[in-house]
């Protein structure tokens, strides 16, 4: 939510950049090299800063949240790995405000996996992060 903001307004500038870029191109009697130029250059700009607003997954996010829930996981899914992965997956998704999906993964996972009062404890607490914050 708070990246659309960046994002809407990067593409109104691209827009507006390629709009003077193909007007001055394809429309303009005699080319304004300095327009031009610093149109070119808007859009390069805000084409690379394009990559940059939307946070991207680091490799290392599922260790780094494992280590910093490790209180609130506890012992849970302790003989199975994936489901493991999967509950770590849905508490980064928690921190990336992915709410609804992390919620979603939480209810697969408490029907399908929670075999112990210890899995129940940990998908249920961070469910109940997630639907405090989700709309």
């Amino acid at each position: 939510m708070k990246y659309k903001t960046l994002l809407i307004i990067n593409v109104l500038c691209l827009l507006f950049s390629a709009w003077i870029i193909i007007y001055e191109m394809a429309f303009a009697d005699e080319i304004n090299k300095k327009l031009l130029a610093k149109a070119a250059v808007i859009f390069v700009t805000f084409s690379l800063a394009l990559l940059k607003i939307r946070p991207k997954r680091s490799v290392f996010d599922k260790k780094l949240y494992a280590d910093r829930y490790k209180e609130i996981i506890g012992d849970a899914f302790q003989n199975d790995r994936k489901s493991l992965d999967q509950l770590i997956s849905a508490i980064v998704d928690y921190n990336y405000d992915k709410y609804d999906k992390a919620i979603k993964r939480l209810d697969k996972l408490a029907e399908t996996s929670c075999t112990a009062p210890c899995d129940y404890s940990a998908v249920l607490t961070i469910k109940g992060f997630a639907l405090s914050h989700s709309s």
